[in-house]
């Protein structure tokens, strides 16, 4: 269950594992917070938010508890993400992503642009 009274924690080892995959513009597969479903992951940008919290945005191509979903953008706190694993599988980021102009960001930690 998560902790509420948590602030500005950070795991910089998880942070930087995302920072090779965006350089090298390789997918990720996780599994997040309790849940056990294994997601695959293109990883666009990791930034602290606005309310102090350190997230990867990116777009999700598959997740295990919902495998005829879609392709979907989502924003995950790095803080949960277990089980990182840096893939072997290229991917193109979508050439209309801006990290500048990303909503409620106060800095950028790695980006794809």
């Amino acid at each position: 269950m998560r902790d509420k009274k948590r602030i500005n924690e950070r795991d910089i080892s998880i942070e930087d594992k995302i920072g090779v995959a965006i350089k090298k513009r390789k997918r990720i597969t996780f599994t997040y917070d309790e849940y056990s479903n294994t997601r695959i992951f293109e990883p666009y940008l990791v930034y602290e938010s606005t309310k102090h919290n350190y997230l990867v945005f990116g777009m999700q191509t598959y997740d295990s508890e919902k495998p005829h979903e879609g392709t979907s953008p989502k924003n995950f706190e790095i803080y949960y993400i277990k089980n990182l694993t840096v893939l072997e599988e290229d991917f193109k980021p979508d050439s209309a992503f801006n990290s500048y102009s990303f909503p409620n960001k106060i800095r950028t930690i790695y980006s794809v642009d």
